[in-house]
Parts: structure tokens; C-alpha cells; sequence
């Protein structure tokens, strides 16, 4: 307990201290030379979603590695127990069979194929079942089962419950066991392995005994379920956050546009929050690129209808009706964020060329009215509105008459 709370109390110093330098106007020139970990390094943070996949393969292929082997040393465990098996083999396989004695091979008899012996253990039956999770998490993320039906890729992925309770206790089957050091220390191997024979009558070489290895697999997972735990946390308290809607505004091609205040809610260009609406499912959330800027009292979102979730949300909000909805009647949302994106560093060089197409064009709509903003404190533009400036493909008669995306 002293060493947690010494180790509690220096992570508070830390923490406080970094946000003290972090923050504070009197070490603004210190960041400016320093970095603080906004350049390069920082941005590695923003790539989960690239580091994410690449661990999914690396298991996928690791496990196809583990289950080959499994087979493999399943089949051996089997011939072991064959009428013809001789030597040391024959001898180690039929361990346990007399009192007091334990068990090497776990295959008992030779007439069981190996499927049924394998499926009556704790490590096969936990086998099977972390390797149809993997299966059916792995091939509901491909993209076309993402575009297709989100919901189905959300819900399966959550099969990761399932998947780490059963690598938790896979291991407590026990199927690779070894010589216990009692046993190393009376049976010495070097001598004895060649003297099977003698094992239940010499003194030298007493029958070994075996025990399973300890499970371990926990203690790998354990790090990264109570990282996750901590983050179910965050979400949760964030979901419990007030979102006021201020604004609604429907646009043509089925396009929603939402502002919203949050206490304490601060972004960048270029970044983007997961919501949810608890009306609609009380467990999805999606994500979507903020297309306001900094410098405005709210943040505001586009979204367009492209699934049963983002469909159902326009719904919600009558953006469908003709006459808008009242505020009051709105559904409730929560926002978790924000998150980092690609344009977070954009005004940390003196020169910037961002090139976008389709829907990645969004987050120029928050660093084009940023820009405005921006310039708006050093320079006046003449005959431009930040409208003008964000959304450049409309004309001054579109703007004019409420045409815009923000209106």
C-alpha cells in the first residue's frame, strides 16, 4: 500500500505539472520551441486505428500459427496411445494409469478420435470458442460489411467479451504439462530417460511426475482490459454530460446539420466526436468530423443519411418534415470527444497543401472558417464571409438566401 500510494502520488505530480507547463500563457514561447508533443510524435497517438488492424492481423495470423500446432501435438499426443507405440514414447503415454502417478499425455486412450478428446477439455472447448470469435470478429470488420450494415460490424466486434474470458481460462486445461521441480530434483533426466524400463522398480529413477503450467494469458490481457475498463469509464461520464442543441438545420440530399454546446467542450481543426442517441440504440457510437471552428461559442456537425443509424437520426430531428421540429422536443445526445485529426497541426507550418476528395473534404469546412477567423484578426477581407470562405462551392445568391450549409 505505501508503494501504490508513493507511486499514485508521483503520477498526480506528473500529470499536474504537464498540464502546468501545458497550459500556462507564461510558457507559451517555451512550447513554441519545445513542441510539447504536438509535432510528429503526437500525431502517432491519432493512428489507433492503423495500429489496431495491424495487432488484428498479426493475431489472426498468430493464432492460425497456435491451432496448427495444437493439431499437430494433438495427433502425436494420440499415436502415443497406439498398441504399437514403443520406447519412451509408449512408456510416458501410459503415466497415470497406476496409483499415485500423473499424467504426461492427456490423451488417455487411443480409441477416442482426436476432435472428441480434445472437445472434452477446458483448453479445447475455450479453443473453439476464442477461435469462432476471432473468425466472426475478423470478417464482420471487412469494409464491406462495415458500408453494408454498421450495426452488424458494432455488435459482433463486441464478441471481444467472449473472446477474452476464454483466453483468460483456455490455459487452465492444462494440455502442455512438464516435470514438477520435486520430481526433476529425485528423477534426474539425464540418467533416467534411457532407463524407462527400471522407472517403477530402481530408486535412482522413480516414476516423474508431471503438472499442467500455470495459465498466463491473463496477465497479458490484464493491462489492456483495465485500459479499456477506464476508457468504459471516461465515455460513461461523458455520456452523462449535458449536449444543449442550439441550432437544427436540414439540408437537400438528406444532410443534417447540428450545433451544440458542452461545458468545457475545446477542438481544433480537423477533429472529430463519436455521438450517440440514446433514443435510437443506447450502445452505438458513431463518429463524425466537427465542420465548425475554434473561435464560435458551439461545434456543429454535418451528417448525411447513410444507414439505418444516421437515417433514423434525421428522423429524430424531422429533418424529413417540413416545418423544423422545436428544440425542446429534440432527442437527447451525448458527445465523447474530441479526437485528433490529419489537420490538427495544420497552422504549425508556414505552408499547407491539403487535398481532399468526397466525404474528407468535411474537415476543411472547420479550418477554411478557422482561416477566416484567423485572418479576420490581422486583415479585413473585403466582400467575403466566413460562409464564402468555408464553403466556396456556393454562390452569394445561395448564400443569401439561407442556401448555405450552415444556415
Amino acid at each position: 500500500m505505501v508503494v501504490l500510494s508513493w507511486l499514485a502520488i508521483n503520477f498526480y505530480l506528473f500529470v499536474d505539472t504537464f498540464c502546468w507547463y501545458a497550459e500556462e500563457e507564461a510558457f507559451f514561447y517555451t512550447r513554441v520551441i519545445l513542441g510539447c508533443c504536438k509535432g510528429p510524435w503526437g500525431r502517432q497517438l491519432d493512428k489507433t486505428l492503423k495500429f489496431h488492424k495491424l495487432v488484428a492481423y498479426g493475431l489472426a495470423v498468430n493464432a492460425v500459427i497456435h491451432i496448427v500446432a495444437h493439431l499437430f501435438n494433438m495427433e502425436r499426443y494420440h499415436l502415443g496411445q497406439a498398441k504399437d507405440a514403443e520406447g519412451l514414447l509408449a512408456a510416458l503415454s501410459k503415466l497415470g494409469s497406476a496409483p499415485n502417478e500423473s499424467y504426461l499425455n492427456p490423451v488417455r486412450t487411443f480409441h477416442m478420435s482426436t476432435t472428441t478428446e480434445l472437445l472434452m477439455t477446458v483448453s479445447g472447448i475455450t479453443g473453439l470458442v476464442i477461435s469462432l470469435a476471432l473468425i466472426l470478429i475478423i470478417t464482420s470488420s471487412t469494409e464491406f460489411i462495415r458500408q453494408s450494415s454498421y450495426e452488424l460490424f458494432w455488435y459482433t466486434h463486441h464478441i471481444f467479451i467472449i473472446f477474452f474470458i476464454s483466453l483468460a481460462i483456455h490455459g487452465g486445461g492444462r494440455i502442455v504439462r512438464g516435470q514438477t521441480p520435486e520430481s526433476l530434483r529425485l528423477h534426474n533426466v539425464t540418467f533416467c530417460r534411457d532407463r524407462y524400463v527400471e522407472w517403477q522398480a530402481a530408486a535412482l529413477c522413480p516414476v516423474p511426475q508431471f503438472s499442467g503450467k500455470e495459465p498466463s494469458a491473463w496477465k497479458w490481457a490484464l493491462g489492456p482490459v483495465v485500459l479499456y475498463a477506464c476508457e468504459r469509464i471516461i465515455r460513461f461520464w461523458r455520456f452523462q454530460q449535458e449536449v444543449v442543441i442550439t441550432k437544427v438545420v436540414s439540408h437537400p440530399s438528406a444532410v443534417l446539420e447540428l450545433h451544440m454546446k458542452k461545458r468545457d467542450f475545446k477542438m481544433v481543426p480537423g477533429q472529430y466526436i463519436f455521438i450517440q442517441c440514446p433514443s435510437i440504440s443506447p450502445l452505438e457510437w458513431h463518429p463524425f468530423t466537427l465542420t465548425s471552428a475554434p473561435q464560435e461559442d458551439f461545434f456543429s456537425v454535418h451528417i448525411r443519411a447513410s444507414g439505418d443509424w444516421t437515417e433514423a437520426l434525421l428522423k429524430a430531428f424531422g429533418a424529413e418534415e417540413q416545418a423544423p421540429s422545436e428544440l425542446c422536443s429534440m432527442p437527447r445526445l451525448a458527445v465523447d470527444g474530441p479526437f485528433g485529426g490529419s489537420l490538427t497541426d495544420v497552422f504549425h507550418y508556414p505552408v499547407s497543401v491539403c487535398i481532399a476528395t468526397g466525404i474528407g473534404v468535411t474537415p476543411f469546412a472547420s479550418l477554411l472558417k478557422s482561416v477566416w477567423y484567423k485572418c479576420c484578426e490581422t486583415q479585413s477581407l473585403p466582400e467575403l464571409s466566413k460562409e464564402e470562405v468555408a464553403f466556396p462551392g456556393y454562390s452569394k445568391f445561395e448564400l443569401k438566401m439561407n442556401l448555405r450549409p450552415d444556415s
